[in-house]
């Protein structure tokens, strides 16, 4: 049992989930442990704490910190979210660049290890204020709801106004774990679908493969559309996807990334997409079993799924990943591919090819899968890579009735040395 600072209390653990916490705290706080004045670290999960003047705190892992004050928190690196009641109106959250003034509001907060600092008004207002002193500083700006700032690693302050960013952040500790765990891994699902990686998309919109957008889904059938493998589409929408394409090499080089990647290895498709990329099952109710894999249901938040027919391509932007999250590196991607088990019209005969990438550069491939295949991908990366995309092509055969998923799709992390 660690020695209590000889130093009042300024908060208490209201809730965690899966909560792991760094020497001296390597053991459970569980709610209702009362927090002093002291560096501290969380490597996995949630907290939430509350400070004596009413604040609430949601800590996502990994995060340093410290409790100055019953209304004071210093975020060395990581990422917050905060409830500030009109009783807690002044709280204030510092970082290595900037200090953070509420004024009754709720707000995010990411201190980037490169000493960059953003805050992210949800409810509210707060002032964002360049250096470390709430009191002294050289710059200040009024942030609105709706909007967020940024100090950058050089102590200059954004002047533009820019949209806030709620799906970056966990703003409600979750009911139950997600298959998304801070520190441990994160689900490329929720992200295709809008979200953070650890739960916080909607799980209702698409992404149309022919255009980039990000579309409300509908139950009607998407018409077959023809483009040239040359013309990638960024998700413009989504800050973790870098873009979507129709993989065919009839029309050229079929282009994979917003870099100029390029697929040498694509096949001559014919060309033709079916529906959007999709990452929910509850989007097809009237389907009931059309992502069912020997008998498991997938696209559900216990087994997410990414569910592309033949002929897409959809590639993941590694390293805005990585700055998203302050201390987190990536590590490998896993996820199993196969062929739905689904009753549509030729599907029972489909072939299809997977195929993932990293910086255009082949690291898995299974050609002819069929409904009755199965594969696991496991690939490991350096630091320096920046994109990874997932494709299916449609075998030879022409086939694009066979859905094809990348199931338990997630990226493997771990702590920056």
């Amino acid at each position: 049992m660690r020695e209590k600072p000889y130093l009042p209390a300024v908060a208490i653990i209201t809730d965690s989930l899966d909560a792991q916490w760094a020497e001296p705290f390597a053991f459970t706080m569980d709610p209702g442990t009362y927090l002093w004045p002291e560096p501290m670290k969380l490597t996995e999960g949630y907290v939430e704490i509350t400070f004596n003047d009413g604040a609430e705190v949601i800590l996502q892992s990994p995060v340093e910190f410290t409790l100055e004050s019953a209304r004071q928190i210093f975020l060395k690196s990581g990422i917050l979210t905060a409830k500030v009641p009109h009783e807690a109106v002044g709280f204030v959250v510092r970082t290595n660049g900037a200090v953070i003034v509420d004024y009754g509001t709720e707000f995010g907060v990411v201190a980037h290890t490169s000493g960059e600092t953003e805050a992210h008004i949800f409810q509210g207002e707060v002032d964002l204020r360049v250096g470390t002193d709430a009191v002294v500083f050289s710059e200040s700006k009024r942030l609105k709801a709706g909007y967020s700032g940024r100090v950058n690693k050089s102590g200059k302050l954004s002047a533009k106004n820019i949209k806030a960013k709620p799906n970056r952040f966990v703003r409600e500790m979750p009911g139950k774990k997600s298959y998304g765990q801070p520190g441990h891994r994160l689900d490329l699902s929720d992200i295709a679908g809008g979200g953070n990686g650890f739960g916080t998309s909607s799980r209702k919109m698409v992404i149309d493969p022919a255009t980039g957008q990000f579309i409300q889904h509908t139950d009607r059938y998407s018409p077959q559309r023809f483009a040239s493998g040359e013309r990638f589409n960024p998700v413009t929408a989504l800050d973790f996807v870098d873009g979507v394409f129709i993989p065919d090499t009839g029309y050229g080089p079929t282009i994979i990334s917003t870099a100029g990647d390029i697929f040498e290895e694509c096949p001559d498709t014919n060309g033709t997409v079916r529906k959007d990329i999709i990452t929910y099952d509850k989007v097809y109710q009237t389907e009931g079993s059309n992502l069912n894999i020997r008998g498991e249901i997938y696209g559900t938040p216990d087994k997410p799924a990414i569910s592309m027919h033949s002929n897409m391509g959809i590639t993941f932007d590694l390293e805005a990943i990585r700055r998203a999250m302050p201390g987190t590196d990536i590590l490998r991607f896993e996820a199993v591919c196969a062929i739905c088990q689904t009753p549509a019209v030729g599907a029972d005969k489909a072939k299809t090819d997977f195929s993932v990438l990293v910086d255009g550069k082949l690291r898995f491939r299974r050609t002819g899968m069929t409904f009755r295949s199965t594969a696991l991908v496991d690939i490991v990366f350096h630091s320096y890579d920046q994109f990874l995309t997932l494709v299916t092509t449609d075998g030879g055969d022409g086939n694009i009735y066979d859905r094809c998923l990348f199931a338990e799709p997630v990226l493997v992390l771990g702590a920056k040395d």
